[in-house]
């Protein structure tokens, strides 16, 4: 499991200025605490964190979540948007919610799959040395 009680929240104050839209985005953010606790531990991926951000042009909110690992040359971004009449819906919410947490494991398998790659290469060359 993941420990979620390193990540930093940030939700702005226009989401903080609307207590029903608050109430949804905190029920969003315990889903997600959940989701993220059931990934794999992986002590490689530090400094988690999580901004959620109202769109009022559009009437979405935007949740953002970045992390950093050693082999990345740059933080790890991620971010989906939802409407917000949807954000109220157990299921809209459960959605929006895994959708990111996707972006997330693809990134991280990106970062494995090129680890692998890597030590694949390193014992072709010892073995043709």
């Amino acid at each position: 499991m993941t420990d979620a009680s390193n990540m930093t929240v940030t939700i702005d104050d226009a989401i903080r200025a609307r207590p029903d839209l608050l109430a949804q985005v905190e029920e969003a953010q315990q889903y997600f605490d959940g989701e993220y606790a059931d990934l794999p531990p992986n002590s490689e991926w530090t400094n988690p964190q999580i901004r959620w951000q109202y769109l009022p042009a559009t009437e979405e909110v935007r949740t953002s979540f970045t992390e950093t690992h050693p082999e990345q040359e740059d933080r790890t971004a991620h971010s989906v948007a939802i409407p917000v009449r949807y954000l109220a819906d157990d299921f809209g919410r459960g959605s929006h919610v895994r959708a990111l947490l996707r972006q997330v494991t693809r990134a991280r398998s990106k970062v494995h799959s090129r680890r692998i790659d890597r030590l694949l290469l390193q014992m072709e060359e010892q073995e043709n040395g």
